[in-house]
C-alpha cells in the first residue's frame, strides 16, 4: 500500500507499507532527503490490528446508540474470497 502526503500541491513524502510472509510489515518513507524504513514485528502488527478493531467497534456502537446509520462496511479481501 502506498500513500502520498501533498503540501501546496506537491508530493512531499511517500510512504509504502509492505506485508511480509511472516506477518511483519515494513514501512518505507521517502522524502527529498532520502528514504527510511521501519520494520514492525508480527506481534506489533497483531496488537495494532486489535486496537483498530476495538476503536472501530466503539465508534460503531456510539453511532448506533445515537441512531446513526452504520458508516463502517466490512473490508473486501479478494484473496480470502471476500
Amino acid at each position: 500500500m502506498t500513500s502520498e502526503l501533498r503540501e501546496n500541491g506537491n508530493v512531499s513524502r511517500t510512504m509504502t507499507a509492505t506485508l511480509a510472509p511472516d506477518g511483519s510489515v515494513t514501512v518505507t518513507e521517502g522524502t527529498a532527503s532520502g528514504e527510511e524504513s521501519i520494520r514492525y514485528s508480527p506481534t506489533a502488527v497483531a496488537i495494532y490490528r486489535a486496537r483498530v478493531a476495538r476503536l472501530a467497534g466503539e465508534a460503531e456502537a456510539t453511532l448506533a446508540a445515537a441512531g446513526a446509520a452504520s458508516v463502517f462496511t466490512p473490508a473486501r479481501i479478494p484473496s480470502r474470497q471476500g
